[in-house]
């Protein structure tokens, strides 16, 4: 048995590293959840943005905005 976990260990020294990136070892993906239509919106304003006329008109805006940063730090934080 101890001849087999050497032989193993050798195995796993000597073999590149690319080797076992080929292997998924954690193959356990979820598909992401869409974002929420406020998102959708935001990533569409973001584009005017850049227009020097361009500013926050209404609250919706504003709602849009929090819901996006709300949003997007639940999906990092709750992967954690």
């Amino acid at each position: 048995m101890l001849c087999l976990c050497l032989i193993v260990g050798i195995v796993l020294l000597v073999t590149p590293r690319a080797a076992f990136e080929a292997i998924p070892w954690n193959a356990t993906r979820v598909a992401p959840d869409p974002p929420p239509a406020a998102v959708r919106r935001t990533i569409e304003r973001a584009a005017l943005h850049s227009r020097v006329d361009y500013e926050l008109r209404d609250d919706q805006e504003r709602e849009d905005l929090l819901a996006t940063v709300a949003y997007l730090a639940k999906r990092e934080l709750g992967s954690r």
